[in-house]
This record gives C-alpha cells, structure tokens and sequence, in this order.
C-alpha cells in the first residue's frame, strides 16, 4: 500500500510540474509573476527530488540489478538542481 501511494505521489508532483512550466510559459519578460512561478517551480523540484531520492532511489540503491539506475536519476537531479541555481 505504501509503495502505491509513493507512486501516486510522484505522480501528482509530476503533474503540478508541468503545470507550473505552462504558467511559466505563458509569460512573458522579467515579470513579477514570472518570477514568483520560477521560484515556486524551483522549490518544488528541490523537495520532489530530495523525497524521490529518501523514498525510491535509496531503496533501488540496495538492489544490485537497479543501482545503477538508481545513481543515473541521482545525477540528473544534481545536474538540475545546478541548473536551476544558474537562473536564478
């Protein structure tokens, strides 16, 4: 039951994701609204991939046959945590 519900919430995140990337989108210039959904979008990765990392990649990481994969999601997210810190 507790792996569905991870699962589920990954989901949701994913999808108030792309919903944020359409506000951003849909804007324009330097705006104050720009900025704030950046900021928002911003935040919400960080904790996505920090929960992601806690709850599924640190249990891949202990199964052999899925450690590698597990390191390769790890290292995307360190490279867009790196840059998302470049546009701020």
């Amino acid at each position: 039951m507790t792996e569905a519900r991870i699962y589920e919430d990954l989901k949701e995140d994913h999808d108030r994701h792309r919903k944020l990337l359409k506000q951003i989108a849909a804007t324009s210039d330097d705006s104050d609204e720009r900025e704030a959904l950046f900021e928002d979008l911003r935040q919400e990765l960080q904790a996505h991939a920090a929960a992601e990392e806690e709850s599924l990649y640190a249990t891949m990481l202990g199964m052999p046959d899925l450690r590698d994969e597990a390191r390769h999601s790890v290292s995307e997210h360190k490279e867009i945590d790196d840059l998302l810190g470049e546009l701020v």
